[in-house]
């Protein structure tokens, strides 16, 4: 489905990360768990799984950020800081 062309257009193939972007955004967010009758058995249970998998490292480190008021940020595949933001991430006691 990433790479039908009855979804994405003749460009297909192509790297275009602004099709993700209004007004035209994909009619799922979940693209590679597919749609409909055919949609893949696991979506139920692999996404409650990467949240549980989220929260068990959310307990276990602690997220620290330096605060930065001149933050800016661009859209690629991810969100990106521009000129760069130091996160550390340290093991809780």
């Amino acid at each position: 489905m990433g790479r039908s062309e009855k979804e994405w257009g003749h460009d297909a193939l192509e790297f275009k990360p602004e099709r993700w972007l209004p007004p035209n955004p994909p009619r799922s967010k979940h693209v590679a768990f597919s749609l409909g009758k055919r949609a893949c058995i696991g979506k139920r249970y692999a996404i409650p799984v990467l949240k549980t998998i989220l929260i068990h490292c959310i307990r276990d480190y602690e997220i620290i950020a330096e605060p930065n008021e001149n933050l800016e940020f661009k859209v690629d595949v991810a969100l990106k800081a521009i000129n760069g933001h130091l996160i550390r991430v340290k093991r809780r006691q």
